[in-house]
């Protein structure tokens, strides 16, 4: 169950960077992937920890 939690939170990661890379106008979208990506890489840090 964690391992698919783990798969799940790194989509969202790779997704969420991509869209930062690729978003270049409209800063609050920017800020909510930035948002997005940080809360999921603390999620996967604190999974990892459950291992």
């Amino acid at each position: 169950m964690v391992i698919a939690f783990q798969i799940i939170l790194l989509a969202v990661m790779g997704l969420s960077i991509f869209g930062i890379i690729g978003e270049r106008e409209n800063k609050g979208i920017r800020d909510a992937l930035l948002t997005a990506f940080i809360a999921s890489t603390a999620a996967y840090i604190a999974s990892v920890m459950l291992l």
